[in-house]
């Protein structure tokens, strides 16, 4: 899947990854791109890693609606700050 975006932070295509991620389970790879430009690139494994140090894993938040309106709504607190 390719995602074109213009004016985004780097560090929250990792929070947006991990959304989509968790919404669509059978994505394996997920590509920023502002025009012809690769910003930012994630693999599924590799975010499912970093969740699971921190104590949540992809699985969960596709299966548990709460927990994955958690997650966003922390990333938009931190946003917000």
């Amino acid at each position: 899947m390719n995602v074109n975006l213009e004016g985004q932070q780097e560090a929250s295509f990792f929070d947006q990854a991990v959304v989509t991620f968790a919404m669509i389970e059978n994505l394996g790879e997920l590509r920023y791109f502002n025009n012809q430009k690769e910003l930012s690139s994630f693999s599924r494994g590799a975010v499912d890693l970093i969740l699971e140090a921190n104590g949540t894993n992809l699985n969960e938040l596709n299966k548990d609606d709460d927990k994955l309106q958690e997650y966003i709504d922390k990333v938009n607190l931190d946003e917000s700050k």
